[in-house]
């Protein structure tokens, strides 16, 4: 129920207006306790990076690390929640759709998790193949192998996933027309503000 007026409280609280360089938005506390102020964090590196947080423009700002507070939102609709993901310390995972499958984003990495299963990441490496006495490199797609599996239960899905690129509009799509094919909703974030 907690998870729940969570949702209702970022979509609703999402769409003020903001300052520059900071937007309005929130932290969401390890008891899920959510403290308003000004948010201003960049996602677009890889590596782990503290959000700022302003109580108000006139407030000093304070360094918020990840593993510290549950997560936060912005006024844009962009969620991030605190996260291990295999490195020495905790990330802010940007969440772009949540439903029976999920899809998460850090950098240019993109995760994804079924409700039942665990949480994986979506590779594709560059390996080494042998053609006609050739050494050659080409891209894994191990990531399409993952998504065919976690979505073998709705056969529409697995069948569009080994054609899917790794990028954030198609897989959003992808998880979506799962999470439909599943009779599960789909809570999309950020995606709302960029239409």
């Amino acid at each position: 129920m907690r998870i729940i007026l969570f949702f209702l409280v970022v979509f609703c609280y999402c769409a003020a207006a903001s300052q520059p360089g900071y937007q309005e938005g929130f932290l969401l506390n390890s008891n899920l306790d959510s403290v308003r102020g000004l948010v201003k964090f960049s996602s677009k590196s890889n590596i782990p990076t503290p959000c700022l947080f302003k109580a108000n423009k006139n407030a000093t700002p304070k360094e918020i690390y990840p593993g510290t507070i549950h997560g936060f939102c912005t006024r844009a609709g962009a969620y991030f929640f605190s996260r291990s993901i295999g490195r020495s310390d905790d990330v802010f995972l940007e969440v772009l759709v949540k439903g029976n499958l999920s899809l998460f984003r850090f950098g240019h990495i993109y995760f994804i998790e079924k409700a039942d299963s665990a949480f994986f990441e979506l590779s594709d490496e560059l390996e080494v193949i042998m053609l006609e006495g050739q050494r050659q490199q080409q891209k894994s797609r191990n990531y399409t192998r993952m998504l065919s599996l976690l979505m073998s239960d709705c056969p529409e899905a697995a069948k569009r996933a080994p054609t899917v690129p790794l990028r954030e509009r198609p897989l959003i799509g992808l998880v979506a027309m799962y999470n439909k094919c599943k009779g599960s909703r789909s809570e999309y974030f950020r995606v709302k503000a960029k239409k």
